[in-house]
């Protein structure tokens, strides 16, 4: 969206709020007469039938948008190659033979845990409102691909009712959650988590018969009959909704420094100037700068050219059981490294890296998370001097913090079940983030940092 005026990109502020939208009907009062008429006619078992009222009301839905990352476990059956082959095996086909004639029952299969991550983009819609006869309860895909305008309760309550909102957001985060069933689920985070309102247009078209009233529903953007419900289906209003709904605001999407363009990307929390070179947060309707630093190796102190991609690190302890995990040593004795842990290993405090920039990919983001954590790269920082940084961030402080517990569950062997479940209801103590930019160097067609090797598409990056 932009400014009609001096063309400048605008930013819907509000961002950890609930932020309200609406749906505009498709079919205005005449259309759903007519549809009210054509179902009459093709319904003669009452005489004397007429519609009394025709009325219009925009019936909320909460919509849940974010990146969903689950570890859950199934058995699998343990196959052997020494039984797959006991028919080329006399010796062994001959003790199958006698235990197959002997009255020992059978054994059952040898099965395991095996241990499955599951990542997807999720985007939800469940009703809100008080009407648990009602047959819409969610919108599926229209919220994705229908426009969505900017609610103005003044404005929307001229066109008809709104129906008051009976879920606070509260509610509405664990009815979601419990929402999101998964079979033999071990840990889960939902991370870039947005929560905002969707009032839907509804038409009602009140019969008069003789066997009493009914109403008539049509969805208000397909036009299609929902159901036929006791008269009236919306009531009047006899009690006050605790949702107070929230006009959204703009502001231009500017560097408040130094006045230029910052990049127009609706799934950012944290923008960067290409010119001024600072960093952004969207606090409520205001931008807050945040510090950074940026990562520079030992062996490799210069990276002209580089792409400085931002991580959140945090400083963390791991209570498991009674023990107590600070340092790289002691994650070694939960996930264990290629070699044996070194002394001095004992002096590195433990890190959380959360990689905060938008891919296409999401499993980028917990193999980059799990990599940097488990090995726990040395690093030092400096102060930036002008260099080129990625666009912005998805992630801010407290969503990077609400995913490190994935990451650590994420780095256990998970040939050990026990372990990995332990290590999953363990309490996780955080200190505040840090946001950190690696460099990344271009190599042919991917982008490689110097601290691991790791490497990750170009095409990943969004």
């Amino acid at each position: 969206m932009r400014c009609g005026y001096c063309e400048s990109a605008l930013l819907v502020t509000g961002y950890g709020r609930i932020l309200s939208y609406f749906l505009a009907p498709n079919m205005n009062e005449d259309d759903a007469h007519r549809s009210a008429l054509r179902w009459l006619s093709s319904h003669r078992n009452e005489r004397k039938k007429r519609i009394r009222e025709i009325k219009l009301a925009f019936v909320p839905f909460y919509r849940l948008t974010g990146l969903d990352f689950a570890w859950s476990w199934r058995n699998k059956e343990i196959t052997s190659p020494l039984l797959a082959s006991s028919a080329a095996t006399p010796s062994f086909r001959l003790r199958e033979e006698a235990l197959e004639s002997s009255d020992f029952p059978a054994l059952p299969p040898l099965k395991e845990k095996e241990y499955r991550l599951a990542s997807t983009y999720l985007d939800r819609t469940f009703l809100a409102a008080d009407l648990p006869s009602l047959p819409l309860r969610s919108l599926s895909v229209r919220s994705q691909v229908l426009t969505l305008h900017l609610f103005d309760p003044q404005e929307l309550s001229r066109r008809g009712e709104i129906i008051p909102v009976a879920m606070d957001w509260r509610e509405a985060w664990r009815h979601a959650e419990r929402d999101l069933t998964l079979e033999n689920l071990t840990c889960r985070r939902i991370i870039n988590r947005i929560l905002s309102l969707i009032f839907f247009p509804i038409w009602e078209a009140r019969v008069q018969a003789d066997r009493g009233g009914l109403s008539l529903l049509f969805d208000g953007v397909a036009g299609s009959l929902l159901s036929q419900a006791a008269s009236p289906f919306f009531p009047p209003s006899s009690h006050q909704s605790n949702f107070s709904a929230q006009i959204l605001r703009f502001r231009p999407l500017c560097c408040p420094n130094c006045a230029w363009g910052l990049p127009v990307e609706p799934d950012f929390r944290l923008f960067t100037c290409s010119t001024c070179h600072r960093v952004w947060q969207i606090q409520g309707d205001a931008f807050e700068e945040l510090p950074y630093r940026l990562a520079i190796s030992s062996a490799k102190p210069d990276s002209p050219g580089a792409r400085y991609l931002p991580f959140w690190i945090f400083l963390g302890q791991v209570h498991l059981e009674g023990k107590i995990i600070i340092t790289k040593y002691d994650l070694a004795q939960i996930a264990p490294l290629a070699r044996i842990p070194k002394q001095e290993e004992k002096k590195v405090p433990l890190r959380f890296f959360i990689p905060a920039f938008k891919v296409r990919d999401l499993a980028v983001v917990n193999r980059l998370s799990s990599s940097f954590t488990r090995m726990q790269p040395l690093f030092q920082t400096r102060e930036p001097s002008g260099e080129s940084l990625h666009p912005g961030a998805v992630l801010d402080g407290e969503e990077a913090a609400h995913f490190a517990h994935l990451s650590l569950v994420s780095i256990v062997p998970k040939g050990n079940p026990k372990l990995v479940e332990r290590v999953a209801r363990a309490e996780l103590t955080l200190s505040p983030g840090e946001l950190v930019f690696f460099p990344f160097e271009e190599y042919m067609n991917s982008l490689r940092e110097d601290f691991l090797g790791t490497a990750i598409q170009l095409n990943t990056l969004r």
